[in-house]
């Protein structure tokens, strides 16, 4: 049996991959292998679009993180794992997350992608 679809799918974008290399190369140094459970936070919130194709649209940066950084596995505005991935637009919104959650960079957050922990009890 074949599916065939006949959406256009929307581009991907050219840094795609290079956004998560940073927090990729973090995780094999630090995370063991028998842990694959991360956190992800981002300020693009999966709302439920009317159609199929909105829907894959509104998710596309959720699954482009799911995608480079498997085997581990994402779950979504989740900020009890140990290590959570953040996918934030600008810099502000990723202080504000970092300050509401207690969370702590541990990856350079340049290109909006960063790998966070939890801040330790002061």
């Amino acid at each position: 049996m074949v599916f065939v679809h006949f959406y256009r799918e929307p581009p991907s974008s050219p840094l795609g991959d290079a956004r998560y290399a940073l927090v990729r190369e973090v995780l094999l140094k630090t995370q063991s292998p028998q842990e694959k459970m991360l956190g992800y936070l981002s300020d693009e919130p999966l709302a439920p679009g009317e159609t199929e194709m909105q829907r894959m649209t509104e998710m596309r940066r959720f699954l482009d993180a799911q995608f480079a950084l498997a085997p581990y596995r994402l779950r979504y505005a989740e900020s009890s794992p140990p290590l959570i991935v953040s996918d934030f637009s600008s810099a502000a919104a990723l202080q504000d997350a970092c300050a509401r959650y207690r969370l702590v960079p541990i990856s350079d957050p340049t290109l909006g992608v960063a790998l966070l922990v939890h801040a330790s009890a002061p």
